[in-house]
């Protein structure tokens, strides 16, 4: 697996942190740094009727996304649409979204278009609750925050909540933060500014996914770019 640094062996127990959903109302008043990262459309649209669009671009969504991630997708799109922003289907939107990590392309305003990748919650370890106040960032090169293509990291903090984030300023600043020269951590949980290495099981051990915990409230003063609600 291709990294930006080469991690710091053995393994080191850290601090589990405590967690928590956050409260979207208090989110809906963090001052939002900088305005929502777009670009200028540069993939034809797959043209159908408009009454269809909504349902048809759901069912698109639905067959390519675990439980989880999809109803987060679903309440995203929702909002999205609401918001005026309107989803845009692509010949190439597989490719986009298995290699490229973009699971919406929404047009914003005259060509201007802003590409999203999804967070739904998640918890610290398998069996706890979910929750939002750190959200996890991969950080392997051809993983969605350093390899992606995505303009805005949307991370789902309620039912009804996401924050988004510039995608480009979101990698800047963990790349900032998280302490790569310390030895890489044992558990997921306690990887809040750490490493985690994922590995298979078994003789020959294999990477899949390098992680890390970072605050979401000081990701967002970093990097954030709206709240969707």
């Amino acid at each position: 697996m291709n990294l930006y640094f080469v991690p710091v062996l053995p393994e080191e127990s850290a601090e589990t942190v405590k967690t928590s959903v956050l409260d979207a109302k208090k989110a809906a008043s963090w001052s939002v740094p900088r305005e929502l990262p777009t670009l200028s459309s540069i993939l034809d649209e797959v043209p159908f009727e408009e009454s269809e669009k909504r349902h048809r671009f759901l069912s698109f969504v639905s067959e390519k996304c675990k439980a989880k991630g999809n109803a987060a997708e679903k309440v995203f799109l929702d909002l999205a649409i609401k918001h005026g922003w309107m989803p845009k289907l692509v010949k190439e939107s597989e490719e986009y979204d298995y290699k490229h990590h973009v699971d919406f392309m929404l047009k914003i305003k005259g060509d201007q278009e802003c590409w999203v990748d999804v967070k739904c919650m998640r918890s610290l370890r398998r069996g706890w609750s979910p929750q939002s106040e750190y959200m996890w960032v991969e950080l392997h090169n051809r993983g969605w925050l350093f390899g992606g293509k995505a303009t805005v990291v949307a991370q789902q903090i309620d039912e009804q909540t996401f924050a988004l984030f510039d995608r480009d300023q979101l990698a800047a600043y963990v790349r900032k933060v998280v302490n790569v020269s310390l030895p890489v951590v044992p558990y997921a949980e306690q990887s809040y500014l750490r490493v985690f290495v994922r590995e298979t099981k078994g003789i020959h051990r294999t990477i899949t996914s390098v992680l890390s915990l970072v605050k979401t409230a000081d990701a967002f003063e970093a990097a954030g770019c709206g709240i969707l609600n």
